[in-house]
């Protein structure tokens, strides 16, 4: 058996299914953020994934046909997340920074349309619609005339949300920029 369980941002984050799923798994994957998220449920045996792409992910489909494997994935699986790289596995929802962005803003998500600029360098043109862009250290974010806000390390101590005029760079890795 196969899962992909989304861990949230915090422990607090991980839902029931995604506990029981994590505990039940005879070896778990995730990144060392995920790993440390969800420590508390693992038996099993660990690895961190340093590297992510298709050799890795078939390598885990393969072994999930001879033991129960887990990946974990910060966030939701299906939200900029591990999901869609896994065929046939369960996938189990967690609570993503999209969530509790729009949760601190006070935003619906069918209100703004989100962006995905973890893998990428350039952001979309100025679209007229509210946007929540899921960014990266380095990405350059200008929107002149619009108002921003910069939500960086949601659910941690360092947690801080501010407004910037239109145009600045992301300065850490873990940042929501929503843009009105």
């Amino acid at each position: 058996m196969l899962w992909v369980v989304g861990v949230g941002l915090s422990e607090d984050h991980i839902t029931e299914e995604g506990k029981k799923a994590i505990r039940s798994a005879e070896k778990v994957y995730g990144s060392r953020r995920a790993v440390e998220v969800a420590r508390r449920y693992i038996r099993g045996e660990v690895e961190v994934l340093s590297r992510f792409g298709k050799e890795a992910y078939d390598m885990i489909e393969r072994e999930s046909e001879f033991k129960d494997v887990a990946v974990l994935s910060t966030g939701d699986p299906m939200v900029a997340g591990l999901g869609r790289f896994f065929r046939g596995a369960r996938i189990v929802p967690g609570i993503s920074s999209v969530q509790i962005a729009l949760a601190r803003l006070g935003v619906d998500l069918c209100d703004v349309i989100v962006v995905n600029a973890h893998s990428r360098d350039d952001l979309p043109e100025n679209c007229g619609r509210s946007m929540l862009i899921l960014a990266k250290k380095g990405v350059e974010v200008d929107f002149p005339g619009r108002r921003v806000t910069v939500l960086e390390r949601l659910c941690s101590s360092q947690e801080r949300i501010y407004e910037v005029n239109g145009s600045f760079t992301v300065k850490d890795d873990y940042t929501v920029v929503f843009v009105r």
